[in-house]
């Protein structure tokens, strides 16, 4: 028997499985943020836990940029996430093209989710869920990790990686 925590997305809802680890747990003991690099030394990779942070946490600008969100304790199946991008104006570092991909080894890793050429995020200070297509059916996993990388350039051509924050939603396993 599997047991599991439900965290879906309800209308308008920004807590999701980091703010329930956040209010009933240490979250540095639930998941541990991992990056391909980092742009500047004062970036702290805790705050894209927090969905009301209005400071970027970015990458530096190199392809493949990505952020990796270890369960150090559990796994889980996202239904759906939420991300809020940088605070700067249109067409600048805001992310254009990424996969969200799931792991249990930190080494062999499965799409989640896609998004090419997708302009929702191109703005100051916007949020915006995107819905698993596939999360309910049978072959939705469980992972240990996820990760966000990003596939192209975003909106200012560079290959920074940059947002505030993000939020998942599903199970807890």
């Amino acid at each position: 028997i599997v047991l599991y925590k439900e965290i879906p997305y309800l209308n308008n809802s920004n807590k999701g499985i980091i703010d329930y680890f956040k209010n009933n747990s240490n979250i540095d003991d639930e998941i541990k943020i991992t990056a391909s690099s980092i742009n500047k030394d004062s970036i702290i990779l805790n705050n894209l836990f927090d969905i009301e942070n209005k400071k970027s946490v970015y990458t530096k600008q190199e392809s493949n940029s990505w952020f990796c969100f270890e369960f150090q304790k559990r796994r889980v199946i996202i239904s759906n996430y939420l991300m809020k991008s940088n605070c700067t104006g249109p067409n600048n570092w805001h992310p254009k093209c990424w996969v969200l991909e799931g792991s249990n080894d930190n080494e062999e890793w499965l799409k989640i989710d896609e998004q090419n050429n997708c302009s929702v995020l191109n703005g100051k200070l916007i949020s915006h869920v995107f819905t698993i297509q596939n999360h309910e059916s049978e072959s939705s996993k469980a992972f240990k990790y996820i990760r966000i990388r990003q596939t192209s350039v975003n909106w200012a051509k560079n290959y920074s990686l940059d947002f505030c924050s993000i939020e998942f939603f599903g199970k807890i396993v």
